[in-house]
Order: structure tokens, then sequence, then C-alpha cells
């Protein structure tokens, strides 16, 4: 080979490596909510769970493409009187946490009233939701009565973009005419 199809070889091979290559990843912050209106009752008796999903396909999560890196999840819990405890299972069960005592916070009404649980998922929970973009979530009473007043699930993904950028493709454009001409070249000769 020449010094001309040298360098339009390498040129097409350059150009094929960028084409390769993801052009970028983009991270995204999503959060989802559910919310009751009203506030929906966990009784200690005879079933003391309310179950739901936190679903971001609706919010443009796209599966097999996104991946959530992280995620945390915030229940908040109200009540009138004190001496209830919850636990919050994730996933079918994945992953649990043990949410305390339900507080009544009817002394300042300026606040909130309630518990907020909050807390990190870990591995299992976050391929569970990595999976389909949808996690469910059991809230249950360990002892009395409570209610279920709101839970947003936030959670940063990674989306890879594969789109190849214009001025790779162009280069591989290059050194495929480059090779084509060097080929005509030496089956003329």
């Amino acid at each position: 080979m020449n010094g001309f199809t040298d360098g339009v070889f390498s040129l097409a091979c350059i150009g094929a490596l960028c084409v390769s290559v993801p052009a970028n990843a983009l991270v995204i912050t999503l959060a989802d909510t559910v919310a009751a209106d009203p506030d929906i009752a966990i009784t200690e008796s005879p079933v003391a769970t309310y179950t739901f999903e936190h679903n971001f396909v609706d919010d443009g999560f796209v599966v097999g493409t996104d991946v959530f890196t992280s995620a945390g999840l915030t229940i908040r819990l109200t009540d009138t009187t004190s001496n209830e405890n919850s636990s919050v299972s994730v996933g079918g069960g994945v992953q649990t946490v043990l949410g305390g005592n339900v507080d009544n916070n009817s002394v300042n009404l300026s606040l909130p009233a309630g518990t907020v649980v909050t807390f990190s998922l870990n591995p299992a929970a976050l391929a569970d939701l990595n999976a389909d973009g949808k996690l469910s979530v059991k809230v249950s009473s360990t002892s009395n009565d409570f209610f279920f007043a709101d839970s947003t699930l936030s959670g940063q993904i990674t989306r890879v973009a594969s789109v190849p950028e214009p001025l790779p493709l162009a280069l591989m454009a290059l050194g495929f005419m480059g090779l084509s001409a060097a080929r005509r070249r030496s089956t003329q000769e």
C-alpha cells in the first residue's frame, strides 16, 4: 500500500471505532408519587397492609435502555394516637424496613402530621425496579392503626444514547471510498 492508501485506511479505522462507541450517557432524575386522598387506614386486623405500585414507565423510563443507579423511597404515614408501628416491604419482599412508631403531630398543625419513613433501595430492590420500571410497595401495621398519606420514589437513571455522530460516519465513508479507489487502482495495474 502507498502512503495515501495507508492514511485513508487509518481514517476508516478511526471512524469505525468512533461509530461503535456510544455517543454519550445521560444522567436523569425521575420521581413518582402515589398519594391517597383521603388517607388510607391501615389497621392491625384482620389484614394490616396496603399495597401499591410506583410506575416509572409512564414517566419516560425505557426498559432495557435506562438503568437506575440509585433510588430512595419516602413514605408519609399519619396517626391521631400513639404506639403504632409500621414496616415497609418493597419489590415483592426483596427489602423490608421497619418504620417504627407512627407519631401524631396534632400539637403543631403547621407541620404535616405523621412520620416519614425514608430509605435507599438495596441492590436487589434496584434490580427489581430496573427489570420493568415498576416497584411494588407494601406498608404494614405491626401494631395498632395508622394512615397512609403518600409515597415518593425518586432515583437517578443512566440513559445510554448510542446515536452515531455525523463526523465519525463521514470519516468512515471517506475511508471506504479511499479503500474502494485503492482497490480499483491495484486491479487496473
